[in-house]
């Protein structure tokens, strides 16, 4: 993923898919440590400079600003902590 990101701007070349959508609902959110407890840290995400400026990218998108925080976080669904 971040090597494909390292030369494209989203995961298909048609702009913004609905693959981004689905991939960047969840694995953005664990890069953000936003889904799992201690996730962020577990996965070393701050290492993977083109997936965490994916991540961000999509995340600045006004539909995403207004869905996510129902989603995880806010939503009532309990985050999960990482053991490790």
């Amino acid at each position: 993923m971040g090597r494909h990101l390292a030369t494209h701007e989203y995961m298909c070349d048609s702009g913004y898919p609905i693959a981004d959508v689905a991939i960047c609902s969840w694995y953005g959110r664990v890069a953000l440590n936003e889904v799992y407890a201690g996730s962020a840290k577990f996965l070393d995400a701050h290492s993977y400079q083109h997936v965490m400026r994916w991540t961000n990218m999509i995340g600045e998108r006004k539909a995403v600003k207004r869905e996510w925080p129902h989603n995880y976080s806010s939503g009532g669904v309990k985050i999960w902590a990482v053991n490790h």
